[in-house]
């Protein structure tokens, strides 16, 4: 499940953000862990009523009782944040 939040999060700074640099970041020592996908894209304001990317990456990460932050501003990029359980 974790794989597939952030394979998705990743397919979406290819489709969407229009940023050629996406870091990716995974913090083991603290409990819950935390995987960060950042890109200095497009971003956005609000996402797309019609968009299931978002829907299905939160329903995964409660699916391993964790949970999913997205951060985004316009014309400075987008961060994921997945938490792992506690």
């Amino acid at each position: 499940m974790v794989y597939q939040v952030v394979r998705e999060a990743l397919t979406n700074v290819r489709r969407h953000s229009g940023s050629s640099i996406c870091r990716v970041r995974l913090a083991f020592a603290a409990r819950p862990f935390l995987i960060e996908v950042a890109d200095e894209g497009r971003g956005f304001k609000s996402p797309s009523p019609g968009g299931y990317g978002l829907v299905g990456m939160r329903e995964r990460a409660a699916g391993i009782g964790g949970r999913l932050e997205v951060v985004s501003t316009p014309g400075r990029g987008t961060t994921v944040f997945l938490f792992g359980p506690n």
